[in-house]
Formats: structure tokens, C-alpha cells, sequence
């Protein structure tokens, strides 16, 4: 069970995908400086995906959606454009969506699973929350066009993973 509960905290880091959609959405939450209710938009997203894995819901796009988030928030922040707050919200509550449907446990065990899901909803929250809060420090101009390089990079990576994954 405990070993689960570990396996579910490191998916979010070690799993390069979820790793890019959360990098980026926390980009683009520090960015735009309005943080808690991105962030809460983001653990209910993720809650209500990891409910819907548990009552045995498969989603059979779910990696092609992880991409497809992260593509949208890196071009979000590439832009760095004022966003209203409802398209954060949106993107915040996709991303976690996304991230527990493609974090469903390959075990047999209904504890095991819901040990692993909660050891990712804890890390992917913890995660997110801490990129957010860097992001939202690095105010001088050249972190900031930084941060627009690294979004633009995680935009155009997604693409091509999604592009690549839709030409087979």
C-alpha cells in the first residue's frame, strides 16, 4: 500500500509528460498572478478525474490530452498576454483532468489504485503549486522572456508529440 501511495507521488515527476503540462501550467499561473483559484481549479480537475479512474472510467485519448493542455497553456505563456480569469480556470481544471486520466493505476487492487492516485493527486498539487509560486517570483524582464522561451518550447514540443501521434 505505502509502496503505491510512493509510486503515485513519483508519477507526476517522472513521467515526462505530466512533467511538461505541469511546468507549464504553473508557468502560466505565475504569470498572470492570480494564483489560488487556478490552483484549485487545477485540484478539482484532478479530484474529479481521479473519481472518474476509480469508478473505472478509460479514457483511450487521455496521453494525446495531456499534450494537448500543455501545447495550450506554453502558448498561453508564450504570449504573455492578460488572460481573463475564466480561460485560466478552464486550462487549470483541463490539465487536471488530463493528468488523472492518464495516471490511471495498472493494478489489480482497488486499494493499490486509489493509493497510487492519491499519491499522484498529492504530488501533481504539491508540484504544480511550487512552479506556480517560482513563477510568480521571477519578475525581472529577463526571467519573464525567459519564461515565455520555456513555455514556447513546451508548446512546440507538444505539438510535435501530437502531430507525430495522429500521422500513425
Amino acid at each position: 500500500m505505502i509502496a503505491a501511495f510512493a509510486e503515485g507521488l513519483l508519477n507526476p515527476l517522472f513521467i515526462p509528460a505530466h512533467a511538461m503540462a505541469l511546468i507549464a501550467l504553473g508557468l502560466l499561473i505565475g504569470q498572470q498572478a492570480r494564483r489560488h483559484m487556478p490552483l484549485a481549479a487545477f485540484v478539482v480537475g484532478l479530484a474529479a478525474g481521479s473519481i472518474a479512474v476509480a469508478a473505472a472510467f478509460a479514457s483511450i485519448y487521455s496521453g494525446e490530452a495531456v499534450f494537448a493542455v500543455t501545447a495550450m497553456a506554453g502558448l498561453l505563456v508564450a504570449t504573455a498576454m492578460p488572460l481573463p480569469t475564466a480561460i485560466i480556470l478552464v486550462v487549470a481544471a483541463a490539465t487536471g483532468l488530463a493528468v488523472a486520466f492518464d495516471s490511471a493505476p495498472e493494478v489489480f487492487s482497488v486499494r493499490m489504485a486509489i493509493a497510487m492516485q492519491l499519491g499522484t493527486f498529492v504530488a501533481a498539487s504539491v508540484y504544480l503549486a511550487a512552479v506556480a509560486a517560482i513563477a510568480g517570483a521571477l519578475t525581472q524582464s529577463w526571467q519573464r522572456v525567459g519564461m515565455r522561451i520555456v513555455g514556447s518550447w513546451f508548446a512546440a514540443s507538444a505539438i510535435l508529440v501530437l502531430a507525430l501521434q495522429m500521422s500513425r
